[in-house]
């Protein structure tokens, strides 16, 4: 498999859930594209995936999307990016989330490591009122 679509608007994925299935795909080796969005995943979600993204290198694409993923989910987002040299991220799409200035500031930290892939970030429609990352461009 190298897309999952996981999105549900309908009968939302749950953060335990979510983060069951990040335990599961940690040993994953060929997936590329991950859509989890219009789920009710967070905290538990990304402290999973941030287990996982220390070890993938092969997701690109990540579509998490209209969740209820906040700045400290966020935060382990950006910290397993900036702390797998081999992670293949290029495109993470949070819009509609509740992400504020210290999970943007990790995020913008982890693409501006000297390994990064990461090209797109979209953070649409959260909570980020004030920058404190530094130089974006």
């Amino acid at each position: 498999i190298v897309s999952l679509d996981l999105s549900n608007l309908f009968d939302p994925m749950i953060d335990e859930d979510g983060a069951e299935l990040m335990r599961g795909l940690q040993a994953n080796k060929s997936l590329k594209h991950l859509n989890v969005s219009g789920n009710l995943l967070g905290k538990e979600f990304c402290w999973e995936l941030k287990i996982a993204l220390r070890a993938n290198k092969s997701i690109e694409i990540l579509n998490m999307e209209a969740n209820v993923i906040n700045d400290d989910a966020a935060y382990f987002i950006g910290e397993a990016l900036t702390q797998n040299p081999e992670n293949a991220v290029r495109q993470i799409m949070l819009g509609w989330n509740a992400v504020e200035h210290v999970g943007f500031g990790s995020l913008m930290e982890a693409a501006g490591v000297e390994h990064s892939k990461l090209r797109v970030l979209d953070l649409r429609h959260n909570r980020i009122s004030r920058c404190t990352s530094g130089d974006i461009i």
